[in-house]
């Protein structure tokens, strides 16, 4: 049997026996059509993860976590180049921010440039480090160096004092929070 006899005789469908899968030959035309079917079938949820740009914090090497710190013109500048380079691409349904105004200046330009929704979302907040938001790393370092080393050591059971959060509390937030925006 020629190659065009195989490719023929596999996509003659024949009746299956009920509960059991249809099997096809990858690269032949019934394989090709059954996977045109699924993928027009499913609607894939693109995300694009966008980092804040800069602020004075992060050029002096502070702990942000949780508190509001703006942007600064070289961040408001990245968010600016931002949007241009997202505008005229493929459309942007919505652009989900955490609520923080770091973020949600770096969004907004892309939200102006293609006419997407901005919506402010709490729960995709950067981690919370409690006590040592606001403070250097080497100020901590010197301070508390026990704490200092467990965050370093990104132990994921450790826990920033008063209020901060353990890497796998935020792992589980911020999973949390993208399984719930892909399903929308």
């Amino acid at each position: 049997m020629g190659r065009a006899d195989a490719a023929s005789s596999v996509a003659r469908r024949e009746p299956k026996p009920a509960g059991r899968a249809e099997c096809v030959t990858p690269g032949t035309p019934a394989a090709d059509g059954a996977w045109r079917g699924m993928i027009a079938a499913m609607q894939a949820t693109r995300i694009l993860l966008v980092r804040h740009g800069e602020t004075d914090w992060n050029r002096d090497g502070r702990v942000q976590g949780h508190v509001d710190i703006a942007l600064n013109a070289a961040g408001r500048e990245q968010a600016r180049r931002l949007a241009l380079a997202l505008a005229g691409r493929d459309p942007i349904d919505a652009i989900y921010s955490s609520d923080l105004a770091r973020a949600m200046e770096t969004a907004r330009p892309t939200a102006e440039a293609t006419g997407a929704a901005l919506i402010a979302t709490p729960t995709l907040r950067e981690r919370h480090f409690g006590a040592f938001q606001g403070r250097r790393f080497a100020d901590v370092s010197q301070e508390q160096p026990a704490q200092a080393e467990r965050w370093r050591s990104r132990d994921p059971d450790w826990t920033p004092p008063e209020g901060g959060e353990s890497l796998r509390q935020f792992r589980h937030r911020i999973v949390g929070a993208v399984q719930a925006l892909a399903a929308r």
